[in-house]
């Protein structure tokens, strides 16, 4: 019976291991992710920055005049599982941070010749800059 059951374990967890697949990061690739196109000019064409209010101090309340992204691109070169840090309330200011990532195009990674999926990090500054 502790045969069986091992077998069956075994079995499935095997089957399990096989529906995931191995996300990379920068350091484990050969080329990182790229953007298709004008990274800087998408960013700024299509983030949209709400006014600021005197309820809100966005700036403070982060405090480091940046945003950190951290998603995967898979191997066919869409965004997935976006963190933003050190400031979640980044969605407070621009309420399509994540959208805008999530239709964003990219190359994948490569390693040894083949596209996997693997992590990026980005920063974008001055998110919180009143100009």
């Amino acid at each position: 019976m502790k045969k069986i059951i091992l077998f069956i374990s075994f079995f499935l967890f095997n089957i399990f291991m096989l529906g995931q697949e191995k996300i990379y990061t920068s350091q484990e690739v050969d080329s990182l992710p790229r953007f298709k196109g004008n990274y800087i000019l998408y960013l700024s064409q299509n983030i949209e920055i709400k006014p600021k209010t005197d309820s809100i101090d966005y700036y403070n309340m982060c405090g480091s005049g940046y945003t950190l992204l951290k998603f995967i691109v898979n191997k066919e070169g869409k965004v997935s599982n976006i963190e933003i840090n050190p400031c979640p309330d980044a969605i407070k200011k621009c309420s399509n941070l994540e959208e805008v990532f999530l239709k964003s195009e990219w190359y994948p990674a490569i390693k040894n010749g083949e596209k996997v999926n693997s992590y990026y990090i980005t920063k974008i500054y001055d998110l919180f800059m009143e100009y």
